[in-house]
């Protein structure tokens, strides 16, 4: 009858013992302390809540918002929005711009308006047959 262990979890070779405390990755005795394995969890954890941060920045960034987040932005900061595009156009490029904005409230209903901001931004005047 054979002595040999057939568990594929240990093994006889005795050049693959390592005592407590040693470190696994580089067979240095002593290297596993407390101290050092609290430090080493610690780095993990920051690690891994930096990393979920980029995640979920990517994936907001490659999806969109909910609708019903959509629709409270677009009600809340649409006109900032449109006001902070038409002034970057005014800057650096001497545009005019008239911005119309359609979007669904929280309700599913068809909002819209329109912006003409240019009177309040330059020497230019506001497009001269818009009624806004």
């Amino acid at each position: 009858m054979s002595s040999s262990n057939s568990d594929p979890h240990t093994s006889n070779d005795s050049s693959d013992s390592t005592e407590p405390g040693d470190d696994p990755t580089t067979g240095v005795a002593g290297e596993n302390t407390p101290d050092k394995l609290t430090e080493e969890i610690e780095i993990l954890q920051a690690n891994l809540v930096e990393w979920k941060r980029k995640w979920k920045k990517l994936r907001w960034n490659d999806t969109h918002p909910l609708p019903e987040v959509q629709a409270e932005v677009a009600e809340k900061k649409g006109q900032q929005f449109t006001r902070e595009y038409a002034e970057h156009m005014w800057k650096q490029c001497s545009s005019q711009v008239v911005v119309m904005v359609a979007w669904k409230d929280q309700n599913g209903k068809v909002m819209a308006s329109m912006h003409d901001f240019n009177d309040d931004l330059g020497p230019g005047a506001a497009f001269p047959d818009w009624e806004g």
